[in-house]
């Protein structure tokens, strides 16, 4: 399953997914879930943020990210639930 879409002028885009097996025979089943993803982004202008969080039924991991725009360069660093951080500068 998919859900998403933009709100306030399409500065805010926002999408889940949800992964699901079936477990068992006809008359005894049950679902059993696999995976999850939530996003989150939003721009102003020239600065973007996002961040995303993942569940595969044994683990929640996430990330966050940020993009600022100037005239001749663009700065973009993301954070990541382990600790490791990084930063990109392209001209």
């Amino acid at each position: 399953m998919l859900v998403g879409g933009k709100i306030s002028d399409g500065r805010i885009a926002y999408a889940a997914t949800y992964q699901a097996r079936q477990v068992g025979g006809l008359g005894n089943f049950k679902f059993a879930q696999k995976s999850h993803q939530y996003y989150l982004g939003a721009e102003n202008g020239k600065i973007g943020a996002a961040g995303k969080l993942s569940f595969d039924g044994v683990k929640l991991t996430s990330v966050l990210g940020v993009q600022i725009k100037e005239e001749d360069h663009t700065w973009k660093l993301r954070l990541h639930d382990s600790g490791s951080f990084r930063a990109l500068l392209s001209w």
